[in-house]
């Protein structure tokens, strides 16, 4: 698959391929120049959108920073200003959402009046005052300071005639009659005073004075009544303006609730009265958002090395602009959206699905709500509904389509379906709770290769952007492979698990190289499997009802997995190899039994070992652990788990006589081996008063298996001439008690109980 980087393909994707169909992936390659020629005009006229410069959410004060079409906007702002000849005071409102610019609009038009010796320009910023006292004297402070800067007066400077008038005008709004200072000018000699000497200054020099006051929305309730009652105190002194800019809709709420009791709309009526021009930003177009955003997308995954291929790109494409293109309200929303992706692309790469990474991302931006229960109800979410004839999932369906359609309530501005399908393209569960499709078990290995956040081992990596202790990281294991492909002294020292295993891990580790075997190549393959045998020490195996679930057991099955990716005629030495690097005894006749061998029963399979090969191992098998008896080495406990297996393979593959003469030349040696041998055939109980799995009785048939592959006299004349005759002896069956920590004695006594009793088949088979 060729690959593209983002910023080549994916803005042409999203407007090509998610609204138009095409017959191949070539026609829309070649519809992809036309389009593009039709973006970069439509990008020259808005600004530059495109450049490669990329800036952050900060304000842009020059007009080669202009995304948005802003400068010709803002600049006729300014030429309004500076060439008005009207004396007067003004007002202008610029109103605009949260991040939708209103600062660089600011920024714009100062920037425009820098050359124009005829405005004087004071950014007023009320942010810094906690009182209304302290906001008024630097109120006027700050205008008297920029006159004093850029005008020559005679006489007393304006500044110390703020210094004078000081005191009476914050007792002025100190008053308890707030109202009279709302409902106009209230003069004082001094204040007076002062507006004669700067109106007198401005109109000699033919100066006039333009105020910008941003994020009045940001305000405190309180300060936001403050600030308006100033500026209502100051709006006539002649050859001023003023800008504010803030989000309407907040403000007049905000005065909405301080006069509610004069009318219905008293917060626009209030707005009326003091802003004189209300200026709203101009609407970007969505396209221009978008493709904003997009550069945001294409930063991050340039910063993370991430390339995309067509189809992810055109998938990713399809999905946001489908789901999200109009939930990009502001550029600040854009932004927010890109520098999430900063963080969580470099920190994920490789670990998850990068496209469902970014769509989740993007739940979490757009759509707050939804993701908060994405983040804490894994389990509504993961895998698929049981489909069994046994299991009911209305209710769990039910709750979850409720659960999910009062998360959208919480979201503004979105169509409840099309939120529901966003979430039915990245879960299953969703499209079963609304159109009742099923999913089976064989979707979990799919959705892990995928890693896509369905998948209950992926679905956490989502939302708290790491690798807990009982996972493993997907790109080390890619490492591990890699380590694989180049192991070629085997030294145990230099394993590509060493560093990666450990008792936390282990069955994550296993399940995940189950999922990576198929089709992995010879040599590494070959190298995996002499791995997990010299690890086999290291895997966990716990007495359970369904051992085969243990890490140990896995990694058997694992390399049962990865022999049928070995060449049909290395097969058999390859094989032999791996049990050669087994640090286990057991994992050896582990491996044995879950190799696929010839069953006639089912000649049709063709990608087993062959009749002759299974006896061939079995021998070989046979050799091994004779030489570990050579060497002195305990093979009762070493295959404690799996003596059926290895009895019943010596005596098929060995001297008839050689268990018995191993058994009666060992056990006097190890008399606690007695009790392995019973307990390997034994079953798996779990519940009654103990706490964990342990071994059930012995049954009759159980008995009966342990005679016919063992002497029967060898092991009841080492019984005997070992363990008192008083202690072996019961009338009823020797039943465990579950109340009493009897042992494992016990098992001694009931295979005791079954030679010693009458041979009745009925009453024997009846024992449970």
């Amino acid at each position: 698959m060729e690959k593209l980087t983002y910023k080549s393909g994916l803005f042409f994707l999203c407007y090509a391929i998610s609204d138009l169909r095409f017959s191949s992936i070539y026609d829309a390659i070649k519809y992809k120049q036309r389009i593009l020629f039709n973006i970069n005009n439509l990008i020259e006229n808005y600004g530059g959108i495109m450049s490669n410069s990329y800036s952050s959410d900060s304000p842009v004060h020059v007009v080669e920073e202009d995304k948005f079409s802003r400068w010709q906007f803002s600049k006729r702002i300014a030429d309004v200003i500076a060439n008005r000849n009207d004396p007067s005071s003004i007002v202008i409102g610029l109103y605009g959402a949260w991040g939708n610019g209103k600062t660089s609009v600011l920024n714009f038009i100062e920037n425009a009046l820098s050359n124009n010796g005829d405005v004087i320009t004071i950014k007023f910023n009320p942010w810094r005052f906690g009182a209304e006292e302290e906001l008024l004297k630097s109120f006027f402070f700050d205008v008297a300071n920029a006159i004093d800067t850029q005008l020559v007066t005679n006489g007393d400077k304006v500044k110390g005639a703020v210094k004078a008038i000081a005191p009476a005008i914050t007792g002025l709004f100190g008053s308890s009659e707030v109202g009279q200072a709302i409902s106009g000018f209230i003069p004082t000699v001094e204040l007076e005073k002062l507006k004669e000497r700067i109106e007198s200054a401005l109109e000699t020099t033919k100066k006039r004075v333009l105020i910008l006051i941003d994020d009045v929305d940001r305000l405190e309730k309180t300060e936001i009544h403050a600030l308006f009652r100033l500026v209502k105190l100051t709006a006539d002194f002649k050859y001023t303006a003023y800008i504010l800019a803030f989000d309407k809709d907040i403000v007049a709420s905000s005065l909405q609730e301080r006069y509610s009791n004069l009318t219905n709309n008293a917060g626009e009526a209030f707005l009326e009265k003091i802003i004189q021009v209300p200026l709203y930003l101009p609407l970007i177009d969505q396209s221009i958002l978008i493709n904003y955003c997009f550069q945001g997308v294409d930063q991050a995954l340039n910063m993370a090395e991430i390339e995309l291929t067509q189809d992810q790109a055109s998938n990713f494409a399809r999905l946001f602009t489908r789901y999200f293109g109009y939930s990009i309200s502001t550029p600040r929303k854009a932004k927010l959206y890109g520098n999430i992706l900063l963080f969580s692309l470099p920190v994920l790469k490789g670990e998850v699905n990068v496209v469902e990474l970014m769509l989740i991302e993007a739940i979490r931006v757009f759509y707050p709500a939804v993701y908060e229960l994405l983040r804490t109800n894994k389990d509504a979410f993961v895998g698929t509904f049981s489909e069994s004839r046994y299991s009911n999932n209305d209710h769990e369906k039910e709750k979850l389509k409720n659960a999910l359609e009062n998360a959208i309530d919480l979201c503004k501005g979105v169509t409840k379906e099309n939120i529901i399908s966003l979430l039915k393209e990245l879960f299953p569960k969703a499209i079963s709770s609304y159109q009742n499709t099923i999913y089976g078990s064989e979707w979990y290995s799919i959705w892990d290769k995928e890693q896509k956040v369905c998948a209950p081992n992926y679905y956490s990596r989502y939302f708290t952007y790491s690798i807990n202790s009982s996972d493993v990281s997907d790109t080390k294991l890619e490492e591990v492979l890699k380590e694989c492909e180049h192991w070629v002294n085997l030294r145990e020292d230099k394993n590509p698990l060493n560093e990666v295993l450990c008792d936390t891990n282990a069955e994550k580790l296993i399940q995940k190289l189950r999922v990576m075997a198929e089709g992995l190549a010879n040599n590494i393959s070959l190298s995996l499997c002499i791995a997990i045998a010299q690890k086999a020490k290291d895997l966990p195996y716990r007495l359970q009802l369904f051992d085969w679930f243990t890490p140990l057991i896995q990694g058997a099955m694992l390399i049962n997995e990865l022999v049928q990716n070995f060449e049909k005629g290395d097969r058999l030495d390859q094989i032999k190899l791996i049990l050669d690097h087994s640090s286990s005894l057991d994992f050896i006749l582990d491996i044995y039994k879950w190799l696929k061998k010839y069953d006639p029963e089912k000649p049709e399979e063709i990608n087993c070992l062959a009749e002759s090969e299974v006896n061939a191992l079995a021998i070989y098998i046979v050799d091994i652990f004779k030489n570990r008896i050579l060497l002195n080495e305990d093979i009762i406990k070493g295959a404690s788990r799996n003596l059926p297996n290895l009895f019943s393979i010596l005596n098929k593959y060995e001297n008839p006589n050689f268990l018995t003469d191993y058994l009666v030349k060992e056990l006097p040696i190890h008399p606690e081996n007695i009790i392995l041998i019973i307990c390997s055939y034994l079953g798996i109980a779990e519940g009654g008063n103990r706490k964990v799995p342990h071994r059930s009785n012995l049954k009759y048939d159980q008995y009966k298996w342990i005679i016919e592959q063992i002497d029967e006299k060898v092991l009841i004349d080492f019984i005997e001439s070992t363990f008192d005759a008083e202690e072996l002896l019961s009338d009823d069956f020797p039943e465990q008690d579950d109340n009493l920590d009897d042992g494992e004695f016990v098992f001694i006594k009931q295979f005791y109980w079954f030679y010693k009793n009458p041979k009745d088949e009925e009453l024997k088979e009846n024992i449970t």
